[in-house]
């Protein structure tokens, strides 16, 4: 995968994901606790998350509580987005 674009629906903000690597992408195993860290870790509510990635806030509800199981689709989704934070929080550092 060269790589990936991630676009929140709704915003003027348009995140992007760069995978430079040809091997086979190994993803997270979001849990509902993971999802829900994340998501406090960088003060958005559900509803935020959902928009970002473009599903319903009674999803990520379902996932933080462990009733839904995170497609791989929505893996690759919160990683980009992990990805697009820490770099992010690279940035504010330097």
């Amino acid at each position: 995968m060269a790589f990936q674009t991630l676009v929140e629906s709704q915003t003027k903000n348009y995140l992007t994901c760069h995978t430079n690597s040809v091997s086979i992408l190994i993803m997270k195993e979001w849990t509902g606790n993971d999802i829900k860290s994340f998501r406090e870790r960088h003060n958005l509510y559900q509803k935020d998350l959902a928009l970002m990635v473009g599903t319903s806030q009674n999803y990520i509800h379902m996932l933080e509580k462990e009733v839904r199981t995170a497609s791989k689709t929505m893996r690759a989704l919160l990683d980009c987005l992990e990805e697009k934070y820490a770099k992010k929080k690279t940035k504010k550092e330097v």
